[in-house]
């Protein structure tokens, strides 16, 4: 491991020891490209991997992609192999659909 890699895995332990994602000063104005925003994408689910993540669950699920977007965090862990879901269908009326997905 070079050095630089030693010391972003010392930084990335500390992160996933604390949650935290230490401050750097930074002088761009784009959010996308602030590094503290590229040393969280080592540890953290972002925005940045929305697409790919309903990509995946559209072609395992077969589900609409709006759908899943409309996961509920609830959810039950079954036997630390299954998660169970409510899934909602948005639509008004008598065609709002709401199942138990696991």
């Amino acid at each position: 491991m070079s050095t630089e890699e030693g010391q972003l895995a010392a930084v990335l332990t500390d992160i996933a020891a604390t949650g935290e994602v230490p401050f750097i000063a930074h002088h761009s104005k784009a959010w996308d490209n602030h590094p503290m925003m590229k040393l969280a994408r080592h540890l953290f689910v972002t925005g940045f991997d929305l697409g790919p993540l309903l990509t995946l669950g559209v072609g395992i699920s077969g589900r609409n992609p709006e759908t899943l977007k409309d996961l509920t965090v609830e959810h039950d862990v079954l036997e630390d192999k299954a998660v169970r879901v409510e899934l909602v269908k948005r639509r008004r009326g008598a065609g709002r659909m709401f199942e138990t997905v696991h």
